[in-house]
């Protein structure tokens, strides 16, 4: 029932915005004023966003800061959309060129998420970042309809950590991990009903020659109090000016309802720059650091260093190696928990955990633990081997999009008994309900 009447409201905001649009006067540029389906309804997913905005301003901090870089982002996407209305569909090199708003003001969301991982708020930060420029894939890809489910997942593992920890304590943290929800569900519909086949052109429309600087209308009419790089979200749910002067599509020119069109409006992600916007980021050289803050050790951007030592002073103590690659490193003492992000060929040696070790979008790595370690967190990684002491009965195991996972148990002879945790699983319904076991292969 949700996604009918979720269906029903973006085919009234499309109408909506062609009826504000003519009630407006808007002056018609090239004979037309009416405006693609497609480009309107994104208004509809625009306003799913309000109640993120608003959580975001009243937690304040990072998390209200970082939400202005998405509304900025939101706003080049609506731009971007805009401009496939009035021209016809470009070379891959003209598209990419005519990205770079979307793809700088995604730039700038990840930017300011790294710049802040050791703060108090990365969680929720990370979540935003994991989730809005992944979600904006549906620019580029000719069978987009997965791309808002995928998003929400790239960010979940975050905002699940966001809800852990304010779960019975902030209801409005926990109501801002939900309104994510909203957004991806708009998003779908919005690609359901408008873009199954990808983003279309206007196969009436102006050429759009190679170096060209357009500058769409939602820009160049933007009031005052708007960002440069955007219309204010207030301005754009309005409608009206934000759509002048488009040429009027007709249904003879729509890819989703003539197949035969659908090769000339196909924009390939590789040659558009976003899919590689975040590697594209973070391979820039960092300076490393060591350091204690508080009570959290960060261990970042060392290379080839394989003598690192962690020496925690007290229980309360935690690890955070994040961007390390062919590094060991040693923890003397007991601590709270260590954790792995995006390091690769890294071997850890520790003796007490008292929380967790985990792994997070890691490669090739190695832990070794000589005393107790309740849990072992292993997300996004590959090929991965953690070494037990004889307190290995106790350890749980959790796990998440990996592979090539293997735990080793001491055994009586002094050697290592290898086991591979399952990477494929089976579900069959028995009764009302599925049971899910390892496949044999495993």
């Amino acid at each position: 029932m949700e996604d009918k009447l979720e269906k029903v409201f973006v085919r009234l905001e499309a109408v909506t915005s062609k009826l504000e649009g003519v009630a407006g006067g808007s002056g018609a540029r090239g004979g037309g004023g009416d405006v693609p389906d497609y480009v309107g309804a994104f208004d509809t997913v625009m306003k799913s966003l309000s109640e993120y905005y608003r959580l975001s301003r009243s937690i304040g901090g990072d998390v209200a800061e970082i939400s202005q870089l998405v509304e900025q982002a939101i706003g080049e996407v609506k731009n971007f959309l805009v401009l496939s209305g009035r021209y016809k569909k470009p070379t891959d090199v003209v598209i990419s060129e005519q990205l770079k708003g979307v793809n700088s003001a995604s730039e700038q969301i990840v930017k300011f998420a790294e710049s802040k991982r050791a703060g108090k708020e990365m969680n929720n930060l990370f979540a935003v970042k994991e989730l809005f420029p992944y979600s904006f894939g549906f620019l580029m890809l000719p069978k987009p309809k997965k791309i808002p489910k995928d998003a929400l997942d790239q960010g979940i593992f975050y905002s699940n950590r966001v809800l852990k920890e304010f779960k019975d304590k902030d209801q409005k943290q926990v109501d801002w991990c939900r309104s994510f929800s909203k957004y991806t569900s708009a998003l779908t519909t919005y690609i359901e009903e408008y873009l199954p086949s990808g983003l279309e052109w206007n196969q009436d429309g102006a050429p759009l020659a190679p170096g060209a600087v357009v500058t769409p209308p939602s820009v160049a009419k933007a009031p005052s109090g708007s960002t440069a790089s955007g219309p204010s979200i207030a301005d754009t749910l309005k409608g009206g000016n934000v759509t002048e002067g488009l040429k009027k599509v007709d249904r003879s020119q729509m890819t989703h309802k003539n197949p035969e069109l659908k090769a000339s409006s196909l924009v390939q992600a590789k040659q558009s720059g976003l899919e590689n916007m975040r590697s594209d980021v973070t391979v820039q050289k960092k300076e490393p650091v060591f350091r204690l803050e508080k009570k959290r050790w960060r261990v970042e951007h060392f290379e080839g260093k394989k003598d690192i030592v962690v020496e925690p002073t007290e229980n309360g103590h935690t690890l955070y190696a994040f961007n390390c690659s062919k590094c060991t490193i040693k923890v003397n003492n007991k601590i709270n928990s260590i954790t792995l992000d995006k390091c690769f060929q890294v071997a850890v040696v520790f003796e007490d955990v008292i929380s967790q070790f985990e792994t997070i979008n890691c490669q090739r790595i190695e832990a070794q633990a000589n005393g107790m370690l309740p849990l072992v967190n292993i997300d996004k990684t590959d090929q991965v081997s953690i070494y037990l002491s004889d307190q290995y009965k106790g350890t749980e195991i959790v796990q998440a999009k990996s592979s090539a996972m293997n735990i080793l148990i001491p055994t009586e002879g002094g050697e290592f008994k290898e086991i591979a945790l399952p990477e494929q699983f089976r579900s069959v319904m028995r009764g009302n309900k599925y049971v899910t076991t390892p496949t044999e292969s495993v």
